[in-house]
């Protein structure tokens, strides 16, 4: 998708399979956080959709698209769910953009393994499961975690449940001023465990 305002927030569109089904979409629920965030911008006018099917055989790409104005695509979003989002990830990860500078660190509990990443100076130490520690120290992937954490934080941990588990699993993350960020839950993981649990995974191997 293509917003067109003020400014231009682009999104990747939809693609298809050589046996015609969807790799990539934008989800309904995200849709409509997006629209509902946009119109609160004040900023945005248009909404662009575009697909694109690809033909193996003779290797070419067909793409569609079509404009329509914000507010028609809210209408018919309206028509089939009037419940609008309670709050979307853009305008989490907006609010987050203050706390984030002041991160201190971030404990992972699974079951009865812990994992957690702290600051320390311009690098951040890492200590996996198995309580080994060790020290990632180029400052740009301290940058890279943060933002990737923020996008993460920001997400809806409440809505989306997958892959059942057999314990409970906790996230804390704390900062240098105000309260720390608590996400808890058992019988099932959120929509964004995995996310984490990858970020967690780039720490054990990076230098």
């Amino acid at each position: 998708m293509t917003f067109e305002g003020e400014g231009e927030y682009v999104f990747d569109g939809q693609s298809k399979t050589q046996d015609g089904e969807n790799v990539s979409r934008m989800s309904s629920e995200d849709e409509k956080q997006l629209l509902y965030a946009l119109e609160q911008e004040g900023k945005t006018k248009l909404v662009r959709n575009f697909g694109a099917i690809f033909n193996f055989v003779m290797g070419t790409v067909e793409g569609k698209t079509n404009c329509l104005p914000l507010y028609f695509k809210l209408k018919s979003l309206e028509k089939r769910d009037p419940e609008p989002p309670r709050q979307s990830s853009l305008q989490r990860y907006r609010e987050l953009n203050s706390r984030f500078p002041l991160f201190q660190s971030l404990t992972v509990v699974d079951g009865e393994k812990q994992s957690s990443v702290k600051i320390d100076g311009e690098g951040l130490i890492y200590q996996n499961p198995n309580g080994e520690s060790r020290r990632i120290s180029v400052a740009g992937n301290k940058k890279i975690f943060l933002n990737r954490l923020q996008t993460i934080v920001a997400a809806d941990w409440d809505k989306f449940y997958q892959s059942a588990c057999e314990g409970a699993w906790r996230v804390e993350i704390t900062f240098l001023e105000g309260d720390p960020l608590f996400f808890e839950g058992s019988g099932a993981y959120p929509l964004v465990w995995k996310r984490l649990k990858d970020l967690l995974q780039e720490c054990e191997r990076a230098k």
